[in-house]
């Protein structure tokens, strides 16, 4: 199991210091553990005085670093969308759709949801220990608030899409054609599950 710990407070108030070594002192008694900088203003990297990046670097034995680049992630979740709606819309409600997504994934509040998705990355990772350095408290805030907004968004999306992909089953029926499927349902549910799955892992005590 792999245990999460978030350190969250003002600006300046030691997060990253504090995180350092609470991580250090995990790595010393032999836990496998991965500090995270979720923090815009990265500086993990300052304080262990060595060049961290997106990806983990092993600092000292059992303890690894990171420092995410959310935005890098987001502009990459919204090619993958668009990559699904682009084979299913026609050209010009794509031109539209595409342009929605670029606008959605440059907003306010995509760090955080960016960073919903990471978090169960990380529960099933192979570390025993992963440990957060938070963006001041008020992102963290919204970080924990996000994934009941995230369901019933979800939930509003899956219904209006049920109602087009039963639609479409009908018309394929009338044509005598085999139903295809639906990418961009498989997405919607496929995404709705892993906010399930994060809602449950932060609400666990332990």
């Amino acid at each position: 199991m792999t245990h999460l710990v978030f350190l969250g407070g003002k600006g300046g108030v030691g997060k990253t210091t504090l995180s350092c070594a609470i991580s250090y002192q995990l790595a010393a008694r032999g836990r496998r553990t991965l500090l995270v900088s979720t923090d815009p203003a990265h500086s993990v990297g300052d304080v262990l005085d060595m060049e961290i990046g997106p990806a983990p670097r092993r600092v000292v034995d059992n303890l690894y670093a990171m420092e995410l680049d959310l935005e890098k992630i987001a502009l990459e979740k919204g090619s993958r969308v668009k990559n699904i709606a682009v084979k299913i819309l026609p050209p010009d409600v794509y031109e539209a759709f595409s342009k929605y997504v670029d606008a959605v994934v440059k907003g306010p509040g995509v760090d955080e949801y960016t960073l919903i998705e990471k978090i169960l990355d990380f529960a099933k990772s192979e570390f025993n220990y992963v440990v957060f350095d938070t963006a001041p408290i008020g992102h963290t805030f919204k970080l924990l608030q996000l994934p009941d907004l995230l369901k019933s968004w979800l939930d509003m999306l899956r219904r209006q899409r049920l109602s087009y992909v039963k639609l479409s089953k009908n018309v394929a029926k009338l044509k005598g054609e085999d139903y295809r499927g639906d990418p961009l349902l498989e997405f919607l549910e496929e995404t709705a599950k892993k906010i399930d799955a994060v809602t449950q892992v932060l609400k666990k005590p332990k």
